[in-house]
C-alpha cells in the first residue's frame, strides 16, 4: 500500500478479530487513527497492538444490529478523533447452531440487521 491515510479516522466494525483485525492493522500502518467497534471487549487487544506500534487507536463496545448502537458509534468517534472519514463495515454474525430455515425471526432479524448494516 503505497497511499498515506496520515489524518484520516477509519472506523473498523468487527475489528476484534479475523478480516477486521487485520484490516485495521493494515489501515493503521498507512497512518489512519483507528476506532475498532466490536460488540465484546475482543477489540481491546488489537487496539493496544496498534499504539504499541506508534499508532493511533481506540476501542468502542457498539451492538450493531441496533439504530443506538451505530449512531453512538459513530458520534463517539468524532468526539474521541474530531471526524470521520471511512469505515469498514465488517461486523457479521452467523447462527451456527440451526439450518437457515429452522431459524426464528427473531433470529433471522437480528442477523440481517447486523450483516446488513
Amino acid at each position: 500500500m503505497g497511499e498515506t491515510l496520515e489524518g484520516r479516522t477509519v472506523i473498523v466494525t468487527g475489528g476484534g478479530g479475523g478480516i477486521g483485525s487485520s484490516t485495521a492493522l493494515l489501515l493503521a500502518r498507512a497512518g489512519a487513527r483507528i476506532v475498532i467497534s466490536d460488540i465484546s471487549d475482543s477489540g481491546r487487544e488489537v487496539v493496544e497492538a496498534i499504539v504499541s506500534n506508534g499508532g493511533e487507536a481506540h476501542f468502542i463496545a457498539a451492538d450493531l444490529s441496533t439504530e443506538a448502537g451505530a449512531k453512538a458509534l459513530v458520534e463517539g468517534t468524532i468526539s474521541h478523533f474530531g471526524r470521520l472519514d471511512g469505515a469498514f463495515n465488517n461486523a457479521g454474525i452467523e447462527q451456527h447452531s440451526l439450518p437457515i430455515f429452522e431459524l426464528s425471526h427473531e433470529q433471522w432479524d437480528r442477523v440481517m440487521r447486523i450483516n446488513l448494516a
